[in-house]
């Protein structure tokens, strides 16, 4: 059944293409793992992790590099799947996380020292139990705790402890040293929020709020719960919506190549700014005009009133006829305006980086018409003339920024020119190639 899909306005966001409000990234190959891009910004410099690497770049002049390394490397960890940086701006102090599954099954966390990323880190790790190893990796702060997710998953199907979703929750008040943590943990045991759950980013996006919020869709149900206390913290069930959402999304087609791009569906992010919450996620759906099912963004709004009662807001389920838009990053800025990074393939394009965003003044359930950030350029595609499924990660990033909070940044992927060493390209199957793009967006480009 073809299901109506809120149009996007008549309005836009205006680039900002000048030198100093876009940069590029970072580029790598299909070989270093799913593409996962991560932005923070805080104190003068940005934090990008993609595939495994962490650069560091000034804010001003936007975009020079300070600093280029592994993730892994740098949490002292033998992996860094699924990174996560954020930066806490009450605390003036940077957060990252990452799942490793050899040679230790463990949860590797830093926190820096002070507020230039640069810094001295303290690092920390959690291991999983026996049997077991993490993936999928997130992070979130309130005003006095920190939380991680991550899925646990069994070594070998069927032994050993029951695969499900780990919280991990510790107040903030021995980080500034690098101290003790006192760890409160809970398992969400076969609860349908594959294929992960998402802890609200909530840093300079939630000030004065001690709550971390934590959201899964799955089941035609969105889960919203609220983590308050620190030691030992409370896990409180908010909210129990039932929606309209498949999270089964088909895999998305690219110009000029026979190999698909894996986009998988499930919750993307959550942001908080005062008594609004947004949630986004992948889902598949029929898109207005359209007869094909695509993947499309699932953005869901509440309204937190006094007796901890949520009052829904704007549900949008956004797709584009012809095309397969995936990945949704979210900031909420002081004036509580949206601003949407995302990604987008399709038999006619090739993947590019695209936003979106809406105001509290636009019409219920629409967002602004799309703007690309940077156009894909060739197809992501390791060239053996086999059709083949290539993953191309699951989240993108965004940031607000600025003394007043009211810039944004967005981060994520696309497929560049192909660049090799030799002048001719090596044999099939070879390496596919990505490049990553950073986009300031000014609030008077709103």
């Amino acid at each position: 059944m073809v299901v109506p899909r809120p149009s996007a306005s008549a309005a836009a966001i205006v680039m900002c293409l000048l030198a100093g409000c876009s940069f590029e990234g970072m580029r790598g190959t299909s070989d270093s793992g799913q593409i996962n891009v991560q932005v923070a910004v805080g104190s003068g410099q940005i934090v990008e992790l993609a595939s495994g690497r962490m650069r560091i770049f000034t804010t001003g002049p936007l975009g020079e590099v300070l600093s280029d390394q592994s993730v892994a490397d740098f949490l002292g960890c033998g992996q860094a799947n699924t990174a996560r940086v954020r930066f806490d701006r009450s605390e003036s102090k940077w957060y990252m996380a990452a799942a490793e599954r050899t040679p230790v099954p463990r949860i590797c966390f830093a926190v820096s020292s002070a507020s230039s990323a640069l810094s001295s880190w303290y690092r920390y790790t959690f291991n999983t139990e026996a049997g077991t190893y993490p993936n999928f990796s997130n992070l979130g702060f309130s005003t006095d705790k920190v939380g991680i997710t991550y899925q646990r998953l069994q070594e070998v199907s069927g032994q050993g402890p029951p695969a499900g979703i780990f919280l991990i929750v510790f107040p903030k008040t021995n980080l500034p040293w690098g101290g003790p943590l006192a760890v409160t943990t809970f398992l969400f045991d076969g609860l349908l929020l594959a294929p992960g759950t998402t802890l609200t980013p909530s840093g300079g996006d939630q000030q004065a709020d001690p709550t971390l919020y934590l959201a899964g869709m799955g089941g035609n149900n969105l889960r919203l719960w609220r983590v308050v206390g620190g030691n030992p913290a409370v896990l409180l069930s908010a909210i129990n919506v039932p929606i309209v959402y498949n999270e089964v999304t088909p895999d998305a087609p690219q110009l000029n190549s026979i190999d698909l791009l894996r986009t998988p569906g499930g919750v993307r992010d959550v942001v908080v700014r005062n008594s609004t919450i947004y949630v986004s996620g992948t889902s598949a759906c029929i898109p207005a005009g359209d007869t094909a099912l695509r993947t499309c963004l699932r953005l869901v709004e509440f309204t937190r009133l006094p007796g901890e009662v949520y009052s829904p807001g704007n549900d949008i389920e956004f797709g584009i006829p012809g095309q397969y838009v995936f990945f949704p990053a979210l900031a909420l800025d002081a004036d509580r305006a949206l601003v949407v990074g995302f990604g987008a393939s399709g038999p006619t394009m090739y993947p590019q980086l695209m936003v979106t965003g809406r105001r509290t003044t636009d019409q219920l359930n629409t967002l602004k018409t799309p703007t690309v950030i940077h156009p894909g350029q060739a197809a992501y595609t390791n060239g053996d003339a086999v059709v083949d499924v290539l993953e191309w990660g699951r989240y993108y990033g965004a940031a607000t920024a600025g003394a007043d909070e009211r810039t944004s940044f967005v981060a994520g992927a696309y497929a560049p020119f192909a660049v090799y060493p030799t002048a001719s390209p090596p044999p099939p199957p070879r390496p596919a190639q990505y490049a990553t793009r950073v986009q300031k967006i000014l609030d008077a480009l709103f």
